[in-house]
């Protein structure tokens, strides 16, 4: 049982109080009361300070052990500022290694509503075996009630002394997964807060368990300007075992880290400079069963393939090429992990002047958390994993995909292919240039030997005449097809406009002399011709001004 540490400013020790001890037997079904213990001024309190302040604590119940080095979370504490502290037992005093922890997973959810983050820890201070810690980037929840479930802390690594990767994995474990177990409860009633503690299960997978690598598929290629280049797909996955079973695997979290780059090479092959993108860190994925996964073909002779994400290793084995060093490694291995794709991109071939690849750096790879069915029982647990990073020089795991040839058998050499289609592709402004002058030029040709028996039959002046008449009438089709569409365009127009005219208005106007029926537009007079009244008006003036004497006697 230990203390939380909170921050105050110019204040003195702020008094302890142990109260809801029923309320917190009613809440959590027993267990402990933690009583608060604040921080004094402006300095974080004294780790030992503070658990000497519950007058249960006895001291001699931690002893030092140069041969244990695991880290034990004892108890977590919130300070008023919203911070979270932990405080850990570590046997080992010694000064060989350097067992001071570095990140902890917390799932401030329990049940199905777990779910870890990676949160660093920084050391406040530590008195003997005990330390204490501040949760970097926590921030406590408002809620009356608060779960803190604490699968796994990580520490550095020493080969000497911790479990390592299998033989042959040229992979390295950066942050060393030891088990916590625990689930830790806050309770603030009252503006009093308690805590209790409880063990939990968590699955263990031992670095030897696990292997992280990736298969290489051809996503295809495309010509540039100078040169091919082709695109793959790298498929990240995690193969791995445990010593709990599990029948039917459902879910998963993984963490990882990445960045990209890029590395260009000089025509004698060596290296020239590494561009590297922004890192992102303590990235996590959840994986699923049904969810299925295709690599992006680009380019040409790109090679199809599609995997879930959560598969047995046989599956894999049996979907995938793989080396047999890889088959290997992966006999004694249960699932596989697919949780990242990523592109690799080969800029030039390595006979050019320079070139260039580039990829994504995969790096501190370790589940979080898996949830899987196992004999009629389903689970939703923490994992206990170190973070491994897959050896960046390692070649895929899997034989490189081949571009499909058709009955080529083996066919031509691909490079050579591109480069001829890269070439083609290059004198084609040309040839577009040159084949119409060709064509004319083979026409000419071709028609030279009729001309001239033509012209033994035709004078020159019947030539001239012939032209002039085949310009004039070309010319005269020309404006006559011209003069035809204007009208037509012309005429849609007024079919589409003359409905807006005022026609009443407008025949008010013509007959009382405001506009003259000359002045008219093209449209207006279209609108008059449609309008029945102003036709018969029209017919009848007509017929009064140009009609027969015999009609009009008086006239």
């Amino acid at each position: 049982m230990m203390y939380a540490d909170k921050r105050t400013v110019l204040r003195a020790v702020w008094a302890i109080v142990l109260t809801v001890v029923l309320a917190a037997a009613i809440v959590f079904g027993g267990g402990f009361i933690a009583p608060v213990a604040y921080a004094e001024g402006a300095e974080y309190s004294n780790v030992l300070d503070d658990l000497q302040k519950d007058e249960t604590f006895d001291i001699s119940q931690y002893p030092a052990d140069d041969g244990d080095y695991n880290l034990y979370v004892e108890q977590v504490a919130e300070s008023t500022d919203g911070e979270l502290f932990l405080y850990v037992y570590q046997p080992y005093t010694g000064t060989d290694y350097d067992l001071t922890a570095a990140s902890v997973n917390i799932s401030t959810g329990i049940n199905d509503n777990l779910y870890y983050v990676n949160y660093g820890l920084m050391l406040l201070n530590s008195s003997g075996v005990f330390h204490k810690y501040l949760v970097e980037g926590f921030e406590v929840k408002a809620d009356a009630l608060r779960y803190y479930d604490i699968s796994a802390i990580y520490r550095n690594y020493y080969g000497d002394i911790d479990d390592g990767l299998a033989e042959g994995d040229t992979g390295t474990i950066g942050g060393y997964a030891i088990e916590v177990a625990k689930l830790f409860t806050a309770c603030t009633v009252n503006g009093e807060v308690s805590y209790t503690c409880t063990d939990t299960t968590v699955v263990t997978i031992r670095p030897e368990q696990k292997y992280v690598g990736y298969v290489r598929y051809l996503d295809g290629y495309q010509p540039g300007f100078w040169w091919v280049t082709g695109y793959d797909n790298d498929r990240w996955y995690i193969a791995f075992d445990s010593d709990f079973e599990i029948g039917d695997l459902y879910e998963a979290d993984v963490m990882y880290s990445y960045r990209t780059y890029k590395t260009t090479y000089t025509w004698w092959g060596s290296q020239s400079e590494t561009e590297y993108g922004e890192a992102v860190t303590n990235h996590v994925v959840t994986l699923s069963q049904d969810r299925i996964v295709e690599n992006e073909l680009t380019g040409i002779w790109g090679v199809q393939h599609e995997w879930r994400e959560i598969e047995s290793v046989e599956t894999f084995i049996s979907t995938n090429d793989l080396t047999e060093e890889t088959i290997q490694t992966l006999s004694d291995k249960q699932w596989v992990l697919s949780f990242a794709s990523t592109e690799y991109i080969r800029d030039g071939q390595s006979e050019a002047v320079t070139y260039s690849r580039s990829g994504t750096e995969i790096y501190d790879v370790s589940i979080l958390r898996l949830k899987f069915e196992t004999e009629g029982t389903v689970y939703n647990l923490g994992v206990v994993d170190s973070m491994v990073t897959p050896d960046p020089e390692k070649d895929p795991d899997n034989n490189p995909d081949t571009p499909d040839l058709g009955n080529w058998g083996d066919g031509p050499n691909v490079l050579a292919i591109i480069l001829g289609v890269l070439a083609l592709l290059l004198l084609l402004p040309l040839l577009i240039w040159l084949l119409p002058k060709l064509i004319t030029f083979v026409f000419w040709l071709v028609s030279l030997p009729f001309k001239g028996i033509s012209s033994l039959w035709k004078s020159g002046e019947e030539k001239r005449r012939r032209r002039k008449e085949e310009r004039a009438k070309a010319k005269m089709d020309k404006e006559f097809d011209k003069f035809h569409k204007e009208t037509a365009k012309k005429r849609k127009r007024m079919e589409r406009d003359y409905k807006k005219v005022d026609v009443e208005k407008l025949k008010q106007d013509i007959w009382s002399g405001r506009k003259e029926e000359f002045r008219l537009t093209d449209t207006e007079r279209y609108a008059l011709e449609h309008d029945d009244e102003w036709m018969e008006e029209k017919k009848l003036i007509e017929q009064i001004m140009y009609g027969g004497d015999d009609d009009y006697p008086d006239w």
